[in-house]
């Protein structure tokens, strides 16, 4: 049966892994604590994209890392016609807020390793990058949803917005050196986000005076897929993929067979939305579930082991 399988997801993983940011490898999933998806420019060198966690201290891949908010970020828009760019007045929308919620994934944006001196623009020789929206993609566009990014206020200040396409006005164009803020990030379907940014700026005249970009794509991952049955939390992909915050990258062209990166083929039999009994060759009948994994309760020897 191995061999039989092996050709159409040999295939298949030839034509995910040359997709532009496609989610594959050990994903961090972020869903609460306090994080900047971060900037820097190092001459010489060029752009630096990352995602910086306050709690270590460390920087995150971009490419490996994926942003969730689940059901302790919905809220309704309110009956206000300046917040008309999320929807209907009492519409469902996931929103990570500006102010910090320890329930809620709390996101910003910095450039506090950006020196000064390196770019054109600002106060105190700061300089100043642009961050332009680019596209937003992914299972929760494909069923209308949209992103919206503002800050508070009276009214409120909106940067970007899906909700009537996206042009030129949908950039923020104050990032400098040391600069970090918070803003509220609305997504109004549940799915995933492949949200793609360029960061922009002209380089002061010291290093060549120069125009340079980079483009960075961020994902998110929003709300529940109650379709997902035994993997609670996929969200289909391209060519039978899809993407599980619990299980990885996983194949389901085949169910209730499965092909799991990096562990190969297992046979799913769900016992309820969040647990799941699976075969796997070199473990036999396991039970697990979304808060457990990855650790199995293994049947043959009645102990938990890792997966």
């Amino acid at each position: 049966m191995r061999r039989w399988w092996a050709h159409p997801v040999a295939s298949l993983f030839i034509v995910v892994v040359g997709m532009r940011g496609s989610l594959l490898g050990q994903e961090v999933v972020l869903g609460i604590g306090h994080y900047d998806l971060g900037v820097n420019y190092v001459p010489g060198e060029g752009w630096r994209t990352y995602i910086y966690d306050y709690a270590s201290g460390g920087l995150l891949s971009v490419d490996t890392t994926v942003i969730r908010l689940g059901n302790s970020a919905v809220r309704r828009v309110p009956a206000d016609p300046g917040y008309a760019l999320l929807g209907d007045a009492g519409a469902t929308v996931w929103v990570a807020p500006e102010i910090y919620d320890p329930e809620i994934v709390y996101l910003g944006i910095g450039a506090q390793l950006l020196g000064r001196n390196i770019f054109a623009g600002g106060l105190s020789n700061r300089g100043q990058v642009t961050m332009r929206l680019v596209s937003v993609t992914g299972s929760g566009p494909d069923a209308g949803g949209t992103l919206t990014m503002w800050q508070s206020g009276f009214p409120p200040r909106f940067h970007f917005s899906t909700a009537d396409g996206i042009g030129p006005e949908d950039a923020l164009n104050a990032i400098t050196a040391n600069f970090h803020a918070h803003y509220n990030w609305a997504f109004t379907r549940p799915g995933l986000y492949r949200v793609t940014f360029e960061y922009s700026g002209t380089l002061v005249a010291a290093l060549g005076g120069e125009f340079t970009s980079t483009q960075v794509t961020y994902s998110f991952e929003v709300g529940e897929n109650p379709e997902a049955g035994a993997l609670r939390y996929a969200w289909p992909l391209t060519g039978g993929w899809a993407w599980s915050s619990w299980m990885g990258h996983v194949f389901v062209g085949h169910a209730p067979w499965v092909w799991q990166i990096g562990r190969g083929w297992r046979y799913f039999f769900p016992t309820a939305p969040d647990n799941v009994w699976v075969w796997a060759e070199d473990h036999g009948w396991c039970w697990t579930s979304q808060s457990r994994y990855p650790w199995l309760w293994r049947a043959r020897d009645d102990r938990w082991v890792r997966d």
